[in-house]
């Protein structure tokens, strides 16, 4: 069951965050506060009014999500995307002048920085998240639910959020902040909620409680110390020799040995995934090597890093990862490269 016996509840001018492992049935019932779901039992109320399970309905009751991955119209401008379905018009036709007047107002709040006129396609998804909440501002949500919303954010647009999220909540909203990250919990929220196994634990005013309580009601016992393994690493399997890409990456060295997880840190906009794609080939750089146990891995050609070996779940998994019109079954294919050469010709045929 994914849901069993869940009460929760948004106060206006509050922000109530929802927490628990994964699995927990948090994303389950935001997808039924925002109409996407129906449950089998019980109901949504907004403002004391029934709302049907539709994500129409939730949206004229002033019901908005953020997405953890954002839903933009990639065609579409940022300022089109913003009034999406409540588009200013005069005489029958949209009013252009005014609907890049609106956007710019509300893009002031979360990202002055972004042009109305820049197409979402070419919007990182930080940037197309940013988007999404001036959208949700732009309607007069009464209830905004974030899901995860800072997983793409610098520290400094996180700050920028958290400042809109006090501003929003000091007018009334109601908003429901979800993370895994109880820093920022306990930063932003006044109330937490914590669900663990499909079931309602308990909420209470951050104020009443702790990391480690919080810890304890979501895992169901107490967490005293966290222990690592001490196994020794083997031989080096990637090797990433002085990558350059001019004016994106410089010298970029390090190696990964068997058995073991390197992790590349840095804000937005520092270079991880540029990395990422040129090991992968889908991004050229201008000198360096990647090697593979010792060899060259040509670069340039992702159908060489396949045949090596390397695989890459890019930042957007969404565009850049799935062929939206494939199913999910694994096909007969001449090889696993040539079976990836074939979804790589499709993206490149979109």
């Amino acid at each position: 069951m994914a849901l069993d016996n869940v009460d929760f509840e948004i106060r206006s001018g509050e922000v109530n965050a929802l927490v628990g492992e994964n699995g927990a049935g948090k994303s389950t019932l935001i997808k039924i506060m925002a109409g996407y779901y129906t449950p089998d039992r019980g109901e949504i109320r907004v403002g004391g009014k029934h709302l049907d399970p539709d994500p129409a309905a939730a949206h004229q009751a002033g019901v908005a999500t953020i997405h953890q991955d954002h839903h933009l119209v990639p065609s579409m401008t940022v300022a089109e995307n913003i009034m999406l379905g409540h588009w200013p018009t005069r005489f029958g036709v949209i009013a252009r002048k005014e609907q890049t007047r609106r956007a710019v107002r509300v893009l002031a709040q979360v990202a002055p920085e972004l042009s109305p006129s820049t197409r979402a396609q070419r919007l990182s998804p930080a940037e197309g998240q940013l988007v999404e909440i001036a959208r949700a501002l732009s309607e007069d949500a009464r209830v905004l639910i974030m899901d995860e919303p800072t997983t793409s954010l610098s520290p400094r647009e996180v700050d920028r959020l958290f400042a809109v999220v006090n501003e929003l909540k000091a007018k009334g909203l109601g908003i429901v902040f979800v993370s895994h990250w109880l820093e920022e919990v306990f930063r932003i929220a006044d109330r937490i909620t914590v669900l663990r196994d499909s079931r309602f634990i308990g909420s209470a005013p951050v104020a009443q409680l702790d990391q480690e309580q919080v810890i304890k009601m979501m895992v169901g016992r107490a967490v005293h110390e966290v222990t690592t393994s001490t196994h020794q690493p083997g031989k080096v399997i990637l090797e990433v020799r002085n990558l350059n890409r001019y004016g994106v990456l410089e010298n970029i060295s390090f190696k990964v040995y068997a058995g073991e997880i390197v992790t590349l840190a840095g804000l937005v906009g520092a270079g991880r995934s540029e990395v990422a794609n040129c090991i992968f080939g889908i991004d050229p750089y201008d000198s360096g090597q990647v090697l593979v146990n010792g060899t060259p891995v040509p670069p340039n050609d992702p159908t060489a890093a396949i045949q090596a070996g390397i695989a890459l779940l890019p930042e957007d998994r969404r565009r850049q990862a799935l062929v939206g019109q494939l199913s999910g079954q694994r096909e007969h294919h001449p090889g696993r490269a040539g079976s990836h050469r074939a979804a790589l010709d499709h993206f490149q045929k979109a």
